[in-house]
């Protein structure tokens, strides 16, 4: 896949429209106010007010002000901007400013996706060794971002919903009964420290065969990447995270992590490999996580993110109670 975006400017035609070319900058220090209330201040009562509040709250959750891209005009007015923030496993969110209502109309599509395009190529300076994928989730009806997100030449892997499935006391007494006889469950505190990680990649590379879960994925970063991801989500617990071996054999794997901040247990991952599809395991595997939820967070939801063209997993959830709270559109770019 393509390493990036060259160090280019622009936008130049977009959509064969012949657009005027616009060019994108990292901003400079004395810009990033001017960028902080572009992202956030557009529909709030007190632009100003907000705008501080974001700034002076960056920090705690992580966001380097300094990782914003955007285009300028002549009078030094952010017109268009993207802040990055990168994340654990070789990851970045892309959060894009919205189209001003104030103006009456949006005629920023052209920056926007000159925004898009400079943070993609910048990025791979800004943190060389910390990010191989982009990313962008826009809700559905935010077809302005969608449009600079394509145009932009990022790949869409069709829609995510969110589920949440409300915390059932009965869940900690709930004893799904024994596996199929040639199955075993483990969870990653009873694994040896040194054979942990090895184990659990063989795991999840097993689970990416012909999956349905987001499949344009594949390939774009190593499965190290991707277990640092789940690793890096929420509070990490290894007495929450089981592993499913066929003939002792890891098959499968299912990841929970608690999330303090919003009271939910949060189901990271779940797959199994084609040895353990078609047999009713995913069941008995989802309600053996829900009862260690239930034992090491209680009273804290589940919730979790699935590929809406994921029917299997979707029945599935569907039949344990989770209801769609939430959608997004992603979008992502390799660099």
């Amino acid at each position: 896949m393509r390493r990036g975006w060259p160090p280019v400017t622009a936008a130049e035609n977009i959509e064969g429209t012949g657009a005027e070319r616009v060019d994108a900058v990292r901003l400079p220090e004395k810009l990033r106010r001017a960028g902080a209330a572009r992202l956030v201040a557009t529909d709030q009562s007190d632009p100003r007010a907000a705008t501080e509040r974001f700034i002076a709250s960056a920090g705690d959750h992580g966001i380097d002000l300094g990782l914003m891209w955007g285009v300028v005009d002549r009078s030094t007015r952010v017109r268009e901007v993207v802040l990055v923030v990168p994340g654990a496993g070789a990851t970045a969110m892309m959060f894009c400013s919205k189209p001003d209502r104030r103006a009456g109309r949006d005629d920023g599509h052209a920056a926007r996706v000159a925004a898009i395009r400079g943070a993609c190529a910048g990025i791979a300076d800004a943190a060389p060794s910390r990010v191989r994928v982009m990313q962008c989730l826009p809700e559905p009806h935010e077809v302005w971002a969608h449009r600079a997100c394509d145009a932009a030449g990022m790949t869409t892997i069709g829609r995510l919903d969110y589920l949440r499935r409300p915390f059932k006391r009965a869940d900690a007494e709930n004893d799904p009964g024994a596996p199929p006889d040639d199955v075993t469950v483990r969870s990653a505190d009873e694994i040896r420290p040194e054979a942990l990680d090895s184990t659990l990649i063989t795991a999840l590379e097993r689970s990416y065969v012909e999956t349905l879960d987001c499949p344009e994925l594949s390939g774009m970063r190593t499965t190290d990447d991707i277990l640092a991801s789940h690793r890096g989500t929420g509070v990490y617990d290894p007495a929450l995270w089981s592993i499913a071996y066929v003939n002792g054999e890891p098959e499968g794997c299912l990841l929970l992590t608690r999330c303090p901040e919003f009271s939910t247990v949060e189901l990271v991952y779940i797959g199994l490999s084609p040895k353990l599809r078609g047999r009713r395991f995913g069941q008995w595997f989802m309600s053996h996580g829900l009862a260690q939820a239930a034992m090491h967070a209680p009273r804290h939801d589940v919730t979790c993110a699935v590929d809406a063209r994921n029917l299997p997993a979707q029945r599935l959830y569907e039949r344990l109670g989770f209801t769609r709270f939430a959608e997004r559109c992603p979008f992502v770019q390799a660099v």
